[in-house]
């Protein structure tokens, strides 16, 4: 079994993960929010634990989605 990840426990990771489905006030996606705070921790990670640790893969995956979801959010899909 694996080690608990120490980056999913950060208050950072929690919002970024909530700020996912959401969007504020003014319009402004969420997943835009959540890859700044993403990119941020990623870089901690990196630093923290090295490229290869776990904390570091959940944090570029996060980071992943976060875009993947902003390119969803402001790309038009053709039916």
């Amino acid at each position: 079994m694996s080690p608990p990840t120490i980056i999913s426990q950060d208050p950072r990771f929690q919002l970024a993960r909530s700020l996912l489905s959401s969007e504020d006030a003014n319009g402004k996606s969420g997943p835009e929010a959540a890859i700044e705070i993403f990119a941020t921790l990623l870089e901690e990670c990196r630093k923290s634990f090295g490229e290869t640790s776990l904390d570091a893969a959940l944090s570029q995956y996060e980071y992943g989605n976060a875009l993947f979801r902003a390119f969803l959010r402001t790309t038009p899909l053709d039916d």
